[in-house]
């Protein structure tokens, strides 16, 4: 597959000219393994915020059951983050992953701050 990202558009269509479509689509499952990992990575970071609100405002013990339906679920986008990153340098590289990663989690992360939290 770099191979055929790095010729030139002419060599593809002189080749196949089916593999030019297959090169202008070749990087869509990068740009959806790294918008997964940012909107679970911004999803768990606002567990985290409701886990710590828990545990700093909680004034009855009744009121930890919550952590009950929080913590499970940002261990489970903790993780998810990890494999969806991971996927996305495993089949391409990590200079092209992580600024594409960053710049969606921090995206989301204001889209999930003023969405959730209600900071305008």
């Amino acid at each position: 597959m770099s191979l055929l990202y790095g010729l030139p558009r002419e060599s593809v269509r002189r080749i196949s000219p089916n593999s030019l479509k297959m090169k202008t689509l070749i990087k869509v499952p990068l740009l959806v393994f790294v918008t997964a990992a940012a909107m679970t990575s911004s999803i768990s970071e606002l567990m985290m915020k409701l886990v710590g609100c828990i545990l700093k405002d909680a004034e009855e013990p009744i009121d930890y059951l919550w952590l009950l339906l929080f913590l499970p679920i940002l261990i489970y986008t903790a993780t998810r983050t990890l494999v969806y990153v991971n996927y996305g340098i495993k089949y391409y590289d990590q200079l092209e992953v992580m600024p594409i990663y960053q710049n969606c989690l921090l995206m989301h992360n204001i889209f999930v701050g003023m969405i959730c939290l209600n900071e305008l």
